[in-house]
């Protein structure tokens, strides 16, 4: 009985990790006088993505209320 759960558990792990899909991560990074940017995308597959962007002010004095960015 013990040995048919431990079969069962093993080919349910070998199952799911047949399905995991291998995933490639991009970081681009850049640094001015006032800003530091990150931007990190994670590719699955073909058709999915998912973006983080990172924007820190590392300027002298108060950092801006609001910043405008656009991503090309």
């Amino acid at each position: 009985m013990k040995i048919k759960g431990v079969i069962l558990a093993l080919f349910t792990l070998l199952v799911l990790t047949a399905c995991i899909e291998d995933s490639k991560e991009l970081t681009f990074q850049n640094e001015s006088d006032n800003w530091l940017v990150e931007y990190t995308a994670t590719v699955k597959g073909d058709d999915q993505e998912t973006n983080r962007l990172y924007v820190e002010y590392i300027g002298e004095g108060e950092a801006p209320e609001r910043i405008d960015y656009r991503i090309v």
